[in-house]
């Protein structure tokens, strides 16, 4: 109870530390010091659960993956843009890791917003990656580090290959698959990329490059050829420069200025003011102003408080699979029984009268696929409208359910299609035997065998799984074919498993129209007669006592985690806090694992 007691005061203080500091003046600067992943739908975070609390709380040091909401930085950058309080922008975008082209696209879109208001945007940084380069390249100037460089480097798409280890083990792939591009079970059938799927891929990402590079030339207002030579005249280049990167990327007006040359705090100063706080230029960072905003003003893209909401937004975001996890808000699976839950609120409310489908998906399970569609056919049988906006991508299972719409809109850069069924079964019967163990037994039918882990499939049921992928491959054609208003046969032509993107998905009649976020408002609004659009973002809501059990199971076992050390035969072992990685991989079975060692990576159980 007193360790209870002296949580609740400690929280209570956090909360007064995290609300003061907001009447300020003027803010200065808005930093966008964008750190972690970006990504179109974050699961909902209270200030209980937030990473920034945690870290106060626990006294953590440890660096967290930070998961950013798209549409909040797009909403944060255009309220800055109307904020007198905001006098312009700096990039730094250091520990900026992942984001799909059509995100940074949208950003970028946003970006130019800004500057159209008269603001300036600059960047500030010691080395730049692809992505992270490709947002400065929006900046009126850009400042690197005298030995700093930019990772342009193009855009590769490489992958493990399994059939010859599968054979060494003795491992049986049973395949059955529709559509001869649908490269996702190529590993375990070949030790290479077919020449279909290096064809298909390779046209994706030679678009995918070209839009980058055209985006970056026309940033900097310089040739194409001059943000990516050709190899030898780079290396030639590099050479005339002695080794020297930063000249080079000046000379190809890649960067505006040295930071040891050309000191940017002190232009940010006399642009944005001294901070009494730290003798730095006055700023605010965007996770500090978005909290701010969103005080400030109730609403968030399109959210209206002197309207009903009248268009609702949901996301499939991730792997579609099925199941009732408790989790159901995961950033990396789309959970059917979830969506449907909010389709059919959606349904049922009266004031709803389109819904935005936001699918960012590679794809998933034909049940759970066929589940949300489904649910979307109903919405629409109810005189109401479904408008669909891909995001990074929308293929296989994310396309499956775009066809039970009344507009797809997806980004030039978007990759969608893969139109085609596939089902991989591995099994173990010859490994188990070249180590003396079978599996034998009886059964009434040949359906009804052991485990086909362990015999193996026989020809009756490998018949059975052929016809049933052949028959939703079947089925997914029909959909496409009602959906687009094209023969079976055309559509066959454009199937088959193949992946396309945006801009020529738009050709070939895949999607509607060409566009981001807000043009599926502007759809919406006009497919729906709807004139002043108010959106209800179909987001889960915790309650406090969720967020406090959460709190205390996630971060109380933590807390002992990094403080309790173990002594067994004289070795010390160290209980590992967390296991960091750029996936978000954590020790969450700890009931199962009582030590690990730090030195030789082994766990006790």
């Amino acid at each position: 109870m007193n360790f209870l007691f002296l949580i609740i005061l400690i929280f209570i203080f956090l909360l007064y530390l995290e609300n003061k500091g907001f009447n300020k003046s003027d803010f200065g600067a808005l930093l966008l010091d964008l750190n972690g992943i970006i990504l179109d739908h974050v699961p909902s975070e209270s200030f209980l659960t937030s990473n920034n609390f945690n870290q106060k709380l626990f006294f953590s040091q440890d660096e967290i993956i930070r998961k950013n909401s798209l549409f909040e930085i797009i909403h944060s950058i255009r309220e800055a843009a109307k904020d007198r309080k905001i006098k312009g922008m700096v990039l730094k975008l250091d520990h900026l890791i992942d984001a799909d082209q059509p995100s940074l696209r949208y950003i970028g879109k946003c970006l130019k917003e800004f500057k159209k208001a008269g603001k300036p945007i600059f960047s500030v940084g010691e080395n730049y990656s692809q992505l992270q380069y490709y947002l400065s390249s929006f900046a009126d100037k850009i400042y690197i580090s005298n030995y700093g460089k930019i990772d342009i480097h193009g855009i590769s798409n490489y992958r493990m290959y399994y059939k010859d280890f599968l054979e060494k083990l003795k491992i049986k792939s049973h395949i059955f698959r529709a559509g001869k591009y649908k490269s996702a079970v190529e590993p375990f059938m070949r030790n290479n990329m077919s020449h279909e799927s290096k064809e298909n891929h390779f046209s994706c990402l030679r678009k995918l490059w070209k839009d980058y590079l055209k985006t970056v030339s026309e940033n900097r207002n310089i040739e194409i050829n001059d943000v990516f030579p050709e190899i030898n005249s780079m290396i030639k280049k590099i050479k005339s420069n002695r080794g020297n990167i930063t000249k080079y990327l000046m000379d190809q007006k890649l960067v505006d200025y040295v930071i040891e040359k050309t000191n940017p705090e002190e232009k940010f100063i006399e642009k944005f003011g001294l901070s009494r706080d730290d003798n730095q230029y006055n700023r605010i960072s965007i996770y500090e102003y978005k909290n701010d905003s969103t005080r400030r003003n109730d609403k968030f893209l399109g959210k209206r408080n002197d309207f009903p909401s009248n268009i609702a937004v949901i996301f499939v975001q991730g792997m579609i699979s099925g199941g009732n996890e408790e989790n159901y808000e995961n950033s990396s699976i789309a959970n059917s029984e979830n969506i449907v839950k909010k389709i059919r609120q959606a349904e049922s409310d009266p004031n709803i009268r389109s819904l935005i489908l936001r699918i960012n998906s590679p794809g998933g399970t034909v049940s759970d696929s066929e589940k949300i569609r489904n649910a979307l056919k109903s919405f629409r049988k109810n005189k109401k409208f479904v408008v669909v906006s891909m995001g990074g991508m929308a293929t296989s299972g994310g396309y499956w359910i775009s066809t039970e719409s009344d507009r797809v809109i997806a980004d030039q850069t978007t990759i969608t299609g893969s139109i085609g069924v596939f089902g991989v079964v591995n099994t173990f019967e010859s490994s188990l035997e070249d180590i003396g163990i079978r599996c034998d037994g009886i059964s009434t039918t040949p359906l009804s065998q052991g485990p086909i882990e362990y015999t193996g499939i026989n020809p009756y049921l490998s018949e059975i799984l052929k016809i049933s992928v052949d028959h939703n491959y079947e089925k997914f054609l029909k959909y496409v074919s009602l959906s687009r208003k094209k023969n079976i046969q055309d559509v066959r032509t454009i199937a088959n498993g193949r992946i396309w993107i945006g801009s020529e998905a738009f050709k070939v009649g895949l999607i509607d129209q060409l566009g981001d976020f807000d043009d599926a408002i502007e759809a919406a609004m006009k497919i729906s007669n709807i004139e002043h659009p108010s959106l209800e973002w179909m987001f889960s809501d915790t309650s406090l006592m969720e967020n406090l059990i959460d709190l205390f199971s996630s971060n109380i076992k933590n807390l002992f985690i990094s403080t309790i050390i173990l002594s067994q035969k004289k070795e010390t072992l160290e209980l590992m806090r967390y296991g960091y990685n750029p996936y978000d991989k954590y020790i969450t079975n700890f009931n199962d694992c009582y030590a690990i060692c730090l030195h030789c990576n082994i766990s006790y159980k």
